[in-house]
């Protein structure tokens, strides 16, 4: 396998990490839009790579005839894909108003739902057995 599981739990500890990165620029007063382009893109560029990690890994895995619901959860990337770009929309507008209201609205569900998505799939990955995931 490319990457193993427990790669893959490193990098959502950095996804996590990122996440509160991100609360944080959002939870601030002012908007502070270099801190904010830059966490986002960061986050956004992370994610994307992660994302593709993990549909080579759970590929590997079907093929092996280890059963994961795998059309579940490439359907929540390509959702939680949608949700982020929505975010870089609000702040390529330029509109501090559009750009609040979506990071209030959007935000914190996009933060929400990735801790929940990756929780779902460290279950996978505790669930594996030994051989699959080394």
């Amino acid at each position: 396998m490319q990457k193993t599981s427990f790669e893959l739990k490193e990098e959502h500890k950095k996804l996590e990490e990122m996440l509160l990165d991100f609360e944080a620029v959002m939870s601030e007063q002012e908007v502070n839009y270099s801190a904010l382009i830059h966490n986002l893109r960061t986050l956004s560029e992370f994610w994307n790579s992660h994302e593709r990690k993990e549909e080579v890994f759970f590929q590997e895995l079907r093929q092996r005839n280890i059963s994961i619901p795998v059309e579940s959860l490439t359907f929540e990337h390509g959702k939680l894909r949608r949700d982020l770009k929505k975010l870089v929309e609000a702040i390529n507008n330029g509109k501090e108003s559009l750009l609040r209201e979506r990071f209030e609205s959007e935000g914190q569900d996009l933060i929400d739902n990735l801790r929940e998505h990756m929780k779902q799939e460290d279950w996978i990955f505790i669930a594996l057995p030994l051989e699959d995931i080394i």
